[in-house]
Formats: structure tokens, C-alpha cells, sequence
């Protein structure tokens, strides 16, 4: 099979669009685990109540604190700006 120039381009082109889209899905996350910095990766779930060590939120990601984050009274603490794709917040439903 002969490499010609024309299918080169396309060969490049299609690997480096697979790979600046693939880090590209939006995930829900949410925060588990109590009180912690908002920066620490155990606190993120892909579930409610989950296991961490998700990842961390950005913007492509929703983020959901909830019942199943704290187990009594809590905080999150962080510095700096935090930019996700939105933000939630449920206490005390059914």
C-alpha cells in the first residue's frame, strides 16, 4: 500500500481530532465524603453516596452536593475560581 501525502494529512488529522475530543464528556459528579477541599479527588463520585477518586470537576461537569455528601453539618473549602457547567445543591428531600 503506497502512503501518499493526501492520506497522511488524513491519517494526522483524524488521530489528533479523536484526540482533543476524547477528555470532551461532560460527567455528573458528586460530592462525597464530608468536610474537604474541593481540590481533593476522593471527595469526587460518579453517584450519590459512591466511591471517590471520580475526578475532579471542570467546565464541562455538573456537580451535585446533596444528602449523601455529609453525614451531619459540613463545608467544602477552596480558593481561587472554580468553573463547572452547574451546580446543585438538594438537602432533606425524599
Amino acid at each position: 500500500m503506497k502512503l501518499d501525502l493526501k492520506n497522511l494529512y488524513y491519517i494526522i488529522f483524524s488521530v489528533l481530532f479523536f484526540c482533543s475530543t476524547a477528555g470532551l464528556q461532560a460527567e455528573t459528579l458528586y460530592w462525597v465524603g464530608g468536610s474537604g477541599s474541593w481540590s481533593d479527588v476522593s471527595h469526587w463520585s460518579g453517584s450519590s453516596g459512591g466511591i471517590g477518586g471520580e475526578g475532579l470537576p471542570d467546565l464541562k461537569d455538573d456537580v451535585i452536593i446533596n444528602d449523601n455528601s455529609f453525614s451531619k453539618d459540613g463545608s467544602i473549602h477552596f480558593s481561587g475560581t472554580i468553573f463547572v457547567k452547574s451546580f446543585s445543591y438538594f438537602f432533606g428531600g425524599s
